[in-house]
């Protein structure tokens, strides 16, 4: 093997380098680089020819004389390993190079290797010493270095230089004329050894490097590690605390700058994808209207501030607490850290700003220094005739803009971290904060240019810097926009203002686009879309809960999106439906077919699941509507907003009529209110000819004003003057579906209470998924319609929350109505069918968003106030009546409901989404008590024991004879004669609960004349996922009933005497006393019935069985001339600790006298439990009148 070896032979000495350790023992020798790995390490066996190589490799010797001597001591066998040696210490750097006593290659890496065998011939190439080779003196030496080489030459003698200065002209070895006491034989090895380490150019230079100046390839080597030994970093402590993180003050004439309020800018601002497309350099300026010191503040604020300061501790973590020793050695304050709105190599942040101001409203002219950590600017040099000449910027004195920003860098914060790779790291710093200024100036609608080549050294005189320690390395020139240019650069209209500031209050310059930052398929139908999707996709912190069926949550444009489900208490989800079935659907549906050919073709191929299978297809296309992800084959209008579907289609059996019910709906209402829903989207149309809704129904809607949430629902598709409910119902969105050209479809339902709260939106050709496949489809309806009605109120909403305003959702749905786009009595025909009128989002964007009422800017000690009386406000008031009625598509009742997607961060298994817990449990309802046998078996076990088990009174002497029986029975709480709860006693009380029962049925079939006559009766229960089918065929949800504690039974005049014997109404009369109360109990009875489950119901029932401190309320206020008023239940802003806080405000008025003031009484409850309590004593206050008219 050893025959295959190549001999080195180098015409100049060889030795080891100074920094390699050798150790020897008696078998072997090691070689290793000081303090290196000992992986690295290299090991050779010990012989008599390899103590004398490694002997004469430390004294240094030509490899020519080495080998030699090795072979007459050891044979070819001693010359082919040391051959073998010195190539392995070659490759790793480890040898020097020397002519003596001229000079010593030394490798500067590891990867360095000699040029051997191209060597010229010397006596006929000249060659000439490289235009990249440069002498400096270096720890006391004079050394030869290049960026073309891995080497460092050291110059030992006067006479290599000699030699050098001969080769700045092409020499060949014959020309040459050695230096004194210099023979031709040094002067060819010292040829060799510049040829070799690659310091000599031959008359041909490479393409490759004719571009390279001198100065250029030196800093791009030295900017780089790996061909050189230059460390990148070095942690000089002893200039650690000589640059502190911001720079001391310049000057003592400060200058305050605007701060603006970064919330309300984000919900402005460009996206940064536009923000980087339209970015350009604009050198064009506008000095009628220049920039304005606010604007500067802005884009100083925005792109260079000091965010926060950092301790060394936060900064480095670990890695500061590995190097602390060292400082505390040194005995170096190490200081503070900064961060800023730009990346700065080991947050050092070098980089100082000088606005040069020639034209600002509000600033006079001169030189100015930022100091980035009180946001302010430090005036230097007043005004100069040509300021930016004398600033050092001909670029800036030729263009003449408003403000020179002149980038300064303080080179010593960086440099005593970072040594070869810091002034590249500056530039760096420089571009991306030139970046920075360009986003951020092109956002706002200024004009922006970078500049690079100013004149540092003038700036430093006019400035007072020192050239060395601090000097400018770049520019930023910005003005406002020239007319000529301005739809170039930002294609906007009016600007923007910058919403509620810190500090001061100034108006933003950024200016809204035209261009779409986020294509909707509807932009071109729905005006103002594309500028409300280039400031909001809208906000997480929306809720939207949609009332449909189960959609596909694993389609790929829900994926990323926040999408969940809670399936209703009050029945058990459904089994899962079959890839298969829902292509039998699609495929049926793709034919074209309706009607009843439709119908019967769905019975033959999916007769079980048909019904459910529209329903949740209906509800996939509708969520996808609403939240469907952008860049997916679906984009939703809201798509960043957060969704809960609440599926219904476990209650389908052949009709809608469960699903539907008033009942069903309040509850599916009540329990969206619970998940703290923003919006609650109701698929469902149940119709009406009446346009009056349940009581049950009317109150949850009420229920939804009373806590701030927007229902929108679908007019319907009858096709004539039809209602559906709860679209009629007032408080309601309506919706109609507009035609692809705007006019309203001719299946729109209209007329009733949509013509005063309904709107139009487009319901033709709507793209939405549909579920177990990709493809989307387009569907036609005001189901398609009532969910773009939805994602635009989101999106509304999640503006108002952007701009740190309270959701309000009655502005919304105000203003959305009462800027409705009538139609045209000449274009539609019967211009009622377009309800309200066609959505406007500009219209609507403006009532919700306009300018604010005062803006306040200083300029430096001077501040500036400026009204705006055109403030549009919303007021929740009544909507005036539309110029012309516009109708809006619906979704018929028959089709399926639509629902909304619940946020989630991945794609959902329907087959393994479980129901929500996302609520209390807690219910206190009121109502009657009553049984059912849930199935004839049940009912015949009973039919043997008495004639007639549906007799109460039969039934109550059975029990109270078997008390056991009762546990057979179901009992359930009845309202206005609907069931609403089954109730199911658990716990150790459980037949102490049955008896109660039993004593509550009895009362109700006792004589209203009876003393123990049972009108009504209260209970304290907690909710359950299960639920049970009554013998009718319902599901009702079941509560669980765990202790009689809070179970009361009354009627109302035993009640009110009760209550009466507890107060003294000396100055009342006892039958306008009783008469209060009496009214006061019916009317929460019957006018504001509820379930009982969330907070606000529960401590409205519990007011009723807590009449007792009602009566001393109603003593006092009946005593005075007064009548109960209104009933109000709001969140108390004071409450213990982990509890649940209501106030329940009783207002009293004297009806004989309008303008005497109202009395109102307070009294709190904590409902955080199943039985709530009492919290407190009551407080009441006086109110101006009815009749009162404040001036």
């Amino acid at each position: 093997m050893f025959s295959i070896m190549i001999t080195i032979d180098y015409p100049f000495t060889v030795s080891l380098n100074r920094d390699i350790q050798v150790t020897s023992t008696e078998d072997y020798y090691t070689l290793q680089v000081t303090e290196s790995d000992p992986s690295a390490w290299l090991t050779f066996a010990t012989t008599p020819a390899m103590d004398m190589a490694f002997d004469h490799l430390k004294a240094g010797t030509t490899t020519e004389s080495l080998v030699q001597t090795l072979a007459e001591l050891g044979g070819p066998a001693a010359r082919e390993q040391f051959a073998l040696t010195l190539q392995q210490l070659d490759e790793r750097g480890w040898l020097s190079y020397a002519v003596l006593p001229l000079a010593e290659a030394i490798p500067m890496v590891e990867s360095a290797e000699l040029n051997l065998p191209g060597n010229p011939h010397w006596m006929e190439t000249g060659v000439t010493l490289s235009r990249f080779a440069y002498q400096h003196p270096y720890e006391g030496t004079m050394v030869l270095e290049s960026p073309l080489s891995k080497f460092r030459v050291k110059l030992l003698d006067w006479r290599a230089s000699a030699l050098l200065a001969q080769l700045a002209q092409p020499q060949t070895l014959g020309t040459i004329a050695p230096p004194p006491y210099l023979g031709p034989e040094t002067a060819y090895q010292f040829l060799n050894l510049l040829w070799a380490t690659g310091f000599l150019a031959s008359d041909h230079e490479p393409v490759s490097l004719q571009l390279w100046d001198f100065h250029n390839l030196l800093f791009h080597s030295r900017s780089r590690l790996g061909r050189h030994d230059y460390p990148g970093t070095d942690l000089n402590v002893d200039n650690w605390s000589d640059f502190p993180v911001v720079k001391p003050p310049m000057s003592d004439r400060i200058v305050p700058l605007p701060r603006p309020n970064l919330e309300a800018l984000m919900s402005n601002d460009a996206t940064l994808t536009e923000a980087i497309e339209t970015r350009k350099s604009v050198r064009e300026y506008d000095d009628d209207n220049p920039i304005t010191i606010e604007q500067l503040g802005e884009l100083l604020y925005r792109a260079a501030r000091v965010t926060k300061l950092l301790s060394p501790e936060e900064r480095f973590g670990k890695l500061w607490q590995q190097n602390k020793p060292v400082f505390e050695e040194a005995g170096v304050d190490e200081g503070e850290f900064s961060h800023r709105p730009y990346p700065g190599g080991g947050a050092m942040y070098e980089l100082e700003i000088y606005p040069v101001v020639r034209l600002c409203q509000g600033l006079s002219q001169g030189v100015y220094h930022y100091d980035p950590l009180n946001h302010q600017l430090e005036q230097i040099v007043e005004s100069k005739d040509d300021i930016f000449a004398v600033s050092g910027s001909p670029l800036a004195s030729k263009l003449g803009p408003h403000v020179l920003l002149v980038i300064t860098a303080r080179f010593g914060r960086l440099f005593r971290l970072y040594r070869s790779v810091a002034y590249a790291l500056v530039l760096k710093h420089v571009g991306v904060l030139q970046q920075n200024l360009y986003l951020v100036a092109t956002n706002m609608g200024l004009a922006p240019c970078a500049g690079g080549a100013g004149d540092s050294d003038a700036f430093a005189q006019v400035t007072g810097i020192d050239y060395v320690e601090e000097s400018a390395v770049g520019e930023f020139i910005l003005g406002s926009l020239a007319s000529e240019v301005e739809s170039d650069v930002v294609e906007g209209e009016d600007e923007i203002e910058s919403a509620g500031v810190s500090a001061s209050e100034v108006e933003s310059s950024a200016t809204k686009q035209k261009v779409a930052l986020h294509p909707h398929d509807l932009d071109e139908r729905i005006p103002g879309l594309a500028d409300l999707h280039n400031q909001t996709l809208g906000d997480p912190q929306i809720t939207i809960v949609i009332i449909d069926g189960d959609p596909d949550y694993t389609l790929s444009c829900f994926e990323g999106a926040e999408v969940s489900k809670v399936f209703p208490y009050w029945h058990e989800p459904a089994e899962p439906i079959t890839p298969e079935d829902y292509a039998a659907f699609q495929s049926i549906r793709d034919q074209g077919l309706k009607g009843k050919e439709k119908e019967e073709a769905l019975e033959a191929v999916i007769p079980d699941t048909k019904d459910r299978i529209v329903l949740n297809d209906h509800a996939c296309h509708v969520t996808s509507t609403i939240v469907g992800q952008e860049h997916s084959p679906v984009f939703g209008i809201a798509p960043n907003c957060r969704v809960i579907n609440m599926p219904q289609d476990a209650v389908i059996r052949g009709n809608y009529d469960d699903v539907m019910s008033p009942l069903n709906l309040a509850r599916a209402i009540d329990l969206a209110l619970e998940l703290g829903a923003n919006i609650i989207h109701c698929a469902f149309c149940r119709p009406t000819q009446t346009s009056e809704g349940e009581e049950i129904l009317v109150q949850a809607i009420k229920k939804c004003q009373d806590n701030n949430v927007l229902i929108v629902s679908p007019t319907g598709n009858n096709s004539n003057e039809s209602w559906c409910l709860p679209a009629v119902l007032p408080g309601t969105l309506a919706v109609g579906a507009a035609k692809v050209d705007g006019t309203p479809c001719h299946f729109s339902n209209w007329g009733g209470n949509n013509t005063k709260e309904g709107i139009l939106a487009p319901g033709e050709e709507i793209l939405g998924a549909q579920p177990c496949t990709e493809e989307p489809v387009r569907l036609t309806g005001t189901s398609m319609a009532a969910p773009v009605m939805t994602g635009i109120s989101a999106l509304l909403m999640s503006l108002q929350v952007q701009q740190g305003k309270p959701v309000d959702a009655e502005a919304v749905r105000t203003a959305l109505l009462k800027t409705a786009i009538p139609c045209d009595p000449e274009v539609v025909e019967e211009p009622e069918r377009c309800l309200r009128g066609f959505v406007n989002i500009p219209g609507a964007m403006k009532v919700l968003f306009g300018q604010p009422s005062v803006t306040v800017s200083f300029a430096g000690g001077q501040a500036t106030r400026t009204e705006h009386p055109g403030y549009a406000t919303v007021a929740p008031a009544s909507i005036p009546e539309p110029m012309a009625e516009r109708a809006t598509p619906a979704v018929q009742a028959a089709t399926a409901t639509e629902m909304v997607i619940a946020p989630s961060t991945e794609p959902a298994n329907p087959a393994t989404v479980e129901a929500s817990t996302a609520f209390s449990g807690n219910v206190y309802a009121l109502g009657t008590i009553g049984y059912d046998f849930g199935d004839e078996a049940r009912r015949d076990t009973f039919k043997e024991r008495m004639a007639d088990p549906y007799d109460a009174r039969q039934m109550v002497d059975y029990l109270d004879r078997n008390p056991d029986e009762a546990r057979s029975l179901i009992w359930t709480l009845n309202l206005e004669g609907d069931v609403i709860y089954a109730l199911d006693p658990k716990g150790p009380f459980a037949t102490n609960v049955y008896e109660i029962f039993l004593q509550m049925l009895a009362g109700q079939l006792e004589p209203e004349t009876s003393a123990d006559f049972i009108e009504r009766l209260s209970v304290p229960a907690r909710r359950t996922t299960r639920t049970v089918e009554l013998f009718s065929g319902e599901v009702m949800p079941v509560v669980n009933v765990r202790d009689p504690r809070g179970m009361y039974g009354w009627n109302v005049n035993a009640l009110v005497d009760a209550a009466l014997a507890t107060v003294e109404y000396e100055e009342a009369d006892e039958d306008s006393l009783r008469q209060g109360l009496t009214a006061f109990l019916n009317r929460v009875y019957h006018d504001l019935h509820n379930l009982g489950q969330t907070s606000r119901d529960r401590a409205l029932n519990f007011t009723v069985t807590n009449t007792f401190q009602a009566a001393s309320t109603f003593a006092q206020a009946i005593a005075s001339g007064r009548q109960l008023d209104t009933i109000e239940v709001n969140k108390s802003p004071y409450c213990r600790l982990n509890s649940d806080c209501w106030d329940v405000l009783l207002t009293f008025y004297d009806p004989e006298h309008g303008r005497r003031s109202r009395r109102v009484f307070r009294f709190t409850l904590d409902v955080v439990y199943v039985l709530p309590v009492t919290v407190g004593s009551i407080k009441s206050w006086s109110l101006p009148g009815k009749g009162t008219v404040s001036k």
